[in-house]
């Protein structure tokens, strides 16, 4: 492990400032919170973050769908740590078994895609004219609904950096009833879940 959990004992009276704040508003010091604390400033950030945006929500998004991002995202930035985690959340929030597996099949055929579409692209030549002989199935013929795919979608193609990829499916995800507050929400997940995913996956790769 790379950045050892830090106990209470060898906390400075900075970091137990955190720790005590944690207690309060996480009901716990976790320890995510204990590992980044070995950097406080990056701890509180984090935790901040996690916080209101993950956890607490801005208020556009359900619980559910959160979760559901949040899972996928993980799933496409390859953190099996915390795809365990928030797959245990999704089931906790009652999607079933089969539908946690549907979003990490949907994050991946994205992901599978957003490769494809962004080498055409960003290749000379007329390779964005060919026809694709790629089946992503899991996109349409899976029991979540539009919305919840399109939320996966888009934040998964952020996260690779497919411009042509969000453009679709923000347009998809409005077609399915989003608003923009709620596709921006989903970004922030996003965004946040790729920091824990590095940090997480710095520690076991």
């Amino acid at each position: 492990m790379l950045t050892p959990p830090i106990p209470d004992d060898q906390a400075s009276a900075e970091l137990q400032a955190l720790f005590d704040e944690a207690r309060q508003r996480l009901g716990k010091v976790t320890t995510e919170v204990r590992m980044m604390g070995h950097i406080e400033p990056f701890a509180r950030d984090m935790m901040h973050n996690h916080l209101e945006v993950v956890r607490n929500g801005l208020g556009f998004l359900s619980d559910k769908q959160r979760e559901a991002v949040a899972l996928g995202v993980s799933s496409a930035n390859h953190c099996v740590a915390c795809v365990k985690a928030h797959r245990r959340k999704c089931l906790d929030l009652g999607y079933s078994e089969a539908q946690a597996l549907e979003i990490i099949a949907v994050a991946v055929e994205c992901a599978m895609l957003n490769t494809l579409y962004t080498f055409r692209r960003l290749a000379p030549g007329d390779f964005g004219k060919r026809p694709s002989p790629l089946r992503s199935r899991s996109l349409v013929d899976v029991s979540l609904d539009e919305l919840t795919v399109q939320l996966i979608c888009l934040s998964v193609s952020a996260v690779n950096a497919c411009q042509s990829c969000v453009e679709a499916h923000v347009k998809k995800a409005r077609d399915a009833g989003a608003s923009d507050d709620q596709i921006d929400e989903a970004s922030l997940v996003a965004a946040v879940m790729t920091g824990y995913n590095h940090f997480f996956r710095l520690q076991h790769d």
